[in-house]
């Protein structure tokens, strides 16, 4: 019954992208998003709209993020589409379908509606944005293929392994060991931002956003009282090569579940913990089924909000600026949405009865050598020239 309803949402969402302009299935000898671009071209060589075209320039290389909107106005939520800098002439209606496997409660919504509303309002309703959360489309893996297949049009969530192995550099558990080591890897214009644009443009997507949200950490029904007590643990993880050889170098039992059946697993007591960012075992309500949080802070969970790259390179120059800057003021809202939620989200598991467990520098230094082990299998998968990046970024020798 759940498969039934998926694909029949996969389905709606199909029938939705085939009747808007802009993101056609590409299946056919002309796509929609072909006709888009024909019909930019023609509008902006008629019009001489070049605002639309430094606007769209402005937004590709990273000024919008840095300095053409008030980044400290947007980090509140506040910003309006008006003040975006962006010019938006083109009438064309276009329909993009969003999906992913977080909860529709989460923190982590606020900065999603943030950027739907801004497209929307900016494109002065022209596109518009419909989002299905709590894995109505399906698990990260099958939003992930039919993002490359056009039925979905904009997906989101951790990136890494979980999107593809290319991508791996950022499951280097050890490497990133505060939210200023992940800047130097996620902002717009550093050397790994510059590599991951590139990389995601080969997976077919459009990378709009990405920020790092806040560390994982690892709730179980027992106790954690030291590293030596993840011997042996039946932990879930997600569906990622590296991260079942991280919890296996730490003596645990990883297994890889879709997220949408975690709560049920850790009731059932088919795993006895799990790993993830604070908000998320709140918002989820995994503490109504463990006892305990051990910050363990293995990896830093960094957020990404990515596009079907055929879909928007056919769309008009000017949707183009638009999402980007958009995405550019959504990334500054979320960086401080993950910083406030993750202190909001210790307090509310304090206030439901759960134990919060810091180690010692001596156990947590164990978790980042386990990290460290894995490197050489992220270099496999991912190739040196990232990990290189990263190590660079960091200044790890």
């Amino acid at each position: 019954m759940k498969n039934g309803k998926r694909m029949m949402a996969i389905l709606m969402a199909a029938a939705m992208t085939l009747s808007a302009a802009g993101c056609g299935s590409g299946e056919s000898g002309t796509t929609a998003a072909e006709t888009a671009a024909s019909k930019t071209e023609a509008a902006t060589a008629a019009s001489g709209t070049r605002a639309a075209g430094e606007a769209s320039s402005k937004a590709e290389t990273g000024e919008n993020s840095s300095g053409g909107f008030d980044r400290e106005k947007a980090a509140k939520g506040e910003l309006t589409a008006a003040e975006l800098g962006v010019t938006v002439t083109s009438t064309d209606s276009v329909k993009l379908v969003w999906a992913h496997n977080g909860s529709s409660q989460s923190a982590s919504s606020k900065g999603y509606a943030y950027l739907e509303k801004l497209i929307e309002d900016g494109s002065n309703g022209n596109i518009q944005v419909e989002v299905y959360p709590d894995s109505t489309l399906g698990t990260a893996t099958e939003i992930n293929q039919n993002l490359k297949a056009n039925t979905i049009q904009m997906g989101c969530g951790n990136v890494g392994g979980l999107v593809d192995d290319s991508l791996g550099y950022f499951d280097m558990n050890g490497a990133m060991t505060s939210r200023e080591d992940a800047l130097k890897l996620t902002e717009s214009g550093t050397e790994v931002r510059q590599y991951t644009d590139k990389a995601f443009h080969n997976l077919g997507f459009e990378l709009l956003m990405l920020t790092p949200y806040g560390f994982r950490v690892t709730s179980s029904y027992k106790e954690l009282k030291t590293f030596d007590d993840l011997s042996g643990l039946d932990i879930r993880v997600t569906e990622n090569n590296v991260q079942m050889a991280f919890w296996k170098a730490c003596g645990a039992n990883p297994t890889p579940l879709a997220f949408n059946d975690l709560y049920v697993s850790l009731q059932q007591g088919l795993v006895n913990a799990q790993e993830n960012p604070y908000n998320t075992i709140v918002t989820n309500k995994f503490f109504e089924v463990q006892k305990y949080v051990t910050e363990t802070n293995h990896q830093m969970f960094v957020a990404g909000i990515w596009m079907n790259k055929a879909c928007y390179d056919g769309l008009p120059e000017d949707y183009q600026a638009l999402i980007k800057a958009a995405s550019a003021a959504a990334e500054a809202y979320l960086y401080q949405v993950g910083v406030e939620e993750e202190e909001n989200a210790k307090k509310a598991l304090e206030e439901a009865g759960i134990t919060l467990i810091q180690w010692s520098d001596e156990d947590y230094a164990k978790v980042l050598e386990a990290g460290k082990n894995c490197w050489p299998l992220i270099r496999e998968l991912a190739g040196d020239e990232p990990v290189d990046l990263v190590m660079k970024s960091l200044g790890i020798q």
